[in-house]
């Protein structure tokens, strides 16, 4: 494990709430099949997939393994960008593209993160891959 004594990180929430919801929908599964399976409370894994709460961290990594993530590619170096107080703009912004890079999508310079997300959703949508 990295030594991040003396540094500045934080964890990339937003980029494990892509990772999970991804990884839910693969494995076709519901919240209450995902509380069952971790032992995290099932209302907490609702709001936690719909952006409304975070979850503290020892759900945090029960849902990474759950997902069979690695906890440390999701700590990022604190950097003089990182902002607190996100307009929901800009947290709409981050989240697109947070769901993006957990797919490894790469977007133009010129596109539009969330307009990229609803076009894969669609496309997904589309095949069958998501519910209603």
């Amino acid at each position: 494990m990295p030594n991040y004594r003396g540094t500045k990180y934080y964890l990339d929430v937003d980029s494990i709430r892509a990772a999970f919801l991804e990884e839910k929908n693969i494995r076709t599964v519901s919240y209450v099949q995902v509380s069952e399976q971790t032992g995290i409370n099932h209302p907490s894994l609702n709001r936690f997939g719909n952006g409304y709460q975070g979850l503290d961290g020892d759900a945090l990594l029960t849902l990474t393994k759950w997902f069979n993530g690695d906890i440390n590619r999701y700590l990022k170096r604190r950097g003089n960008t990182y902002k607190h107080s996100d307009s929901p703009e800009q947290r709409q912004i981050r989240i697109a593209n947070a769901f993006l890079k957990s797919m490894d999508v790469e977007i133009g310079k010129d596109e539009s993160p969330i307009d990229r997300m609803i076009e894969l959703l669609s496309q997904a949508k589309n095949k069958g891959l998501l519910d209603e």
